[in-house]
């Protein structure tokens, strides 16, 4: 039986049409590693948003992980044997509103998008 279980959404659908080019190779990557040990970071650049903003408060916690210098993919793990990592999408720190400077409407705006999702 599988340790790891991925579940994706219409917006994840919709950043891989847009970002898709430049992350699948390092999302098998991302795969590979989280198929063995899902708790277990995907480099220096795979943590929880962190700080007081939209973004590091949403529950479940979002976690990022940097599949390009600007673009991360957002996701979140659940449950134990197997977990499960649901899939939100590949953004850019702009689109996520964590670029400089930081933009807490479009955090805002995000965190309500993901929580309209329903994955598969």
């Amino acid at each position: 039986m599988a340790n790891t279980l991925y579940k994706t959404c219409p917006l994840y659908e919709e950043s891989v049409r847009r970002h898709g080019a430049k992350v699948l190779g390092t999302l098998i990557e991302f795969m590979k590693i989280k198929d063995v040990n899902a708790m277990q970071a995907f480099g220096s650049k795979d943590y929880p948003f962190v700080g007081t903003g939209p973004l590091a408060q949403q529950k479940p916690r979002l976690m990022h992980a940097g599949m390009t210098w600007d673009i991360s993919l957002v996701y979140t793990i659940s449950g134990r044997n197997p977990h499960i990592i649901y899939l939100i999408g590949f953004f850019t720190h702009d689109e996520l509103g964590i670029g400089q400077p930081a933009k807490p409407k479009l955090q805002k705006q995000f965190v309500k998008k993901v929580g309209g999702q329903k994955f598969i």
